[in-house]
């Protein structure tokens, strides 16, 4: 039925041992078997054994996604886009085929490994199951903003097409000095009627602006019987149009694929590094935590803090018959020892098994207003945002796309969303203004936008403006007025990101 065996069958050996043995072991078996198999892939499946293997111990999910993305992304970088079509269904299927057999260890292990402890205390057991919602609520984030993210490249690529009328008309122009150059009729174009001349060229522009196509009917019977070049012309000013709409389309797509795969890398990375930091400060907040709930007479059986910047406090194995403290008295304990704001605690009871959560919440909140005015009729080219991440940040964004009216606002709009969604997920605010940059560079029009970045973290008091090209920002604090300004260039301009940082603390 068109599919290769020995890619699929490959691909799922990679992937159990990647789960069952270790990654380095995966990736030299894939790149032994990818010889085997297909020489020019040997690399695909030496990838996913080491992606995969690196990946199990966070999630089966990101595992299996991670795997598959990159994977492809290399076959598509290797041989094109022919790759999808003998490549993707097959190690797709696999995918689909080996997540539920190896998330729900179905399949017999060949190795003799560590098995799981059937006498696990029910704590662990509560504690290793919040941690995998919450690492899997993070993925399937990741995964939604990777989709947004990859409509919007393919909406400003469908709206970005074409050239304006004026290239066209330049075109035209250019084509046809080529032949009046040597032509007996120049005088007559050029000095004596040259209404008519110019007239006919701008029928031309709108005629390849309109249908990407020059036909004789465009011209004037005038100009038609004058000129002995038409045709010439016109075989000329086609061929060069469809050579542009080619070229246009092939690079909007390339531009689409490649900076898909690399945003999916950098955001799964970026999410692995924040969820793998972290675990000596909270370990050291566990100790303070079970001190004080002890005092207050909780009995438990141990307690787990999770997340870094906004934190989630687990008592597991609660003794309800054997504690003294009420639930308001334990959260006020709490964040007089820890100096947080914590939620009220909830107590969830299973049988005879008890459990006690608290969440950290934002010390301080923010008001704001907005005002954007646009120039007359036009489009707006100004485009604010504002939003709050899940750890207790929030983003104020302006951008201001260069010029006025429709391409403005286009560029503009296109900058403040994809920052919305990439800061949604993850605070690399550099890396994200980056890969902004060069998204719009590779656009091949000429648009550009300022940004103006306003990150506040609402539990520590930190707070940063970024700034490319932006006009300048005002802190007033009492009688106090302190101005922020940068000299950099807008987003889109520059080859390398030309950005300015201000950090300080808010009071």
């Amino acid at each position: 039925f068109g599919i290769d065996l020995s890619i699929v069958f490959s691909y799922v050996i990679v992937l159990y041992v990647s789960k069952y043995v270790s990654a380095p072991l995966s990736c030299a078996l894939g790149a032994l078997l990818g010889i085997a198999a297909n020489v020019p892939f040997a690399p695909v499946f030496a990838l996913a054994g080491i992606v995969s293997g690196l990946s199990w111990h966070i999630s089966p999910y990101l595992a299996i996604m991670s795997s598959f993305i990159l994977s492809l992304g290399y076959g598509i970088y290797d041989s094109g886009y022919n790759a999808i079509v003998y490549l993707a269904p097959e190690i797709l299927g696999a995918s689909l085929v080996m997540y539920p057999l190896l998330r729900f260890d179905v399949l017999p292990r060949l190795h003799i490994l560590s098995e799981l402890s059937q006498t696990k205390k029910a704590a662990s057991t509560h504690v290793i199951r919040r941690e995998g919602e919450r690492i899997s609520k993070g993925l399937e984030k990741i995964s939604e903003s990777f989709g947004d993210i990859s409509k919007m490249f393919y909406d400003v690529s469908e709206k970005s097409k074409l050239p304006d009328k004026s290239s066209f008309e330049k075109m035209c122009l250019n084509t046809c000095e080529s032949y009046c150059f040597s032509c007996p009729k120049e005088e007559i174009c050029w000095e004596k009627d040259i209404d008519t001349t110019k007239g006919n060229i701008e029928k031309m522009g709108d005629a390849v602006y309109l249908r990407n196509e020059v036909l004789p009917s465009d011209f004037d019977e005038k100009f038609l019987h004058r000129c002995p070049n038409v045709e010439k012309m016109v075989d000329s000013i086609n061929a060069s149009a469809r050579e542009s709409m080619r070229q246009r389309v092939k690079s909007d797509k390339l531009l689409a694929c490649a900076s898909n795969f690399d945003l999916t890398s950098k955001m799964i990375n970026s999410y692995y590094q924040s969820q793998s930091g972290g675990e000596d400060e909270n370990a050291f907040l566990c100790e303070r935590v079970s001190r004080c709930a002890r005092l207050c007479g909780l009995h438990f059986d141990s307690v787990e803090i999770l997340g870094l910047n906004k934190k989630q406090i687990i008592f597991v194995g609660v003794d309800t018959s054997r504690s003294t403290c009420t639930l308001s008295e334990l959260g006020t304990s709490l964040s007089k020892e820890l100096g947080l704001n914590l939620s009220e605690p909830i107590l969830s009871e299973n049988g005879d098994f008890a459990s006690i959560e608290i969440t950290t919440l934002p010390l301080y909140k923010t008001s704001h207003s907005v005002l954007s005015v646009p120039k007359g009729n036009e489009a707006n080219g100004d485009s604010v945002a504002s939003f709050k991440t899940d750890d207790g940040r929030e983003y104020f964004l302006i951008c201001d796309g260069m010029g006025s009216g429709k391409s403005a606002a286009l560029t503009s709009g296109m900058c403040v969303s994809f920052l919305e969604k990439i800061l949604s997920i993850s605070n690399e605010k550099e890396l994200a203004l980056s890969m902004l940059n060069n998204f719009v560079r590779a656009k091949g029009v000429e648009c550009s936008s300022s940004v103006d970045l306003l990150e506040i973290d609402l539990s520590s008091a930190d707070a940063c403006f970024l700034k490319s090209g932006a006009a300048p920002s005002f802190i007033k604090r009492g009688e106090r007025v302190f101005k922020l300004q940068s000299k950099t260039a807008p987003i889109g301009i520059m080859k390398k990101l030309d950005c300015e940082k201000s950090s300080f603390n808010f009071e």
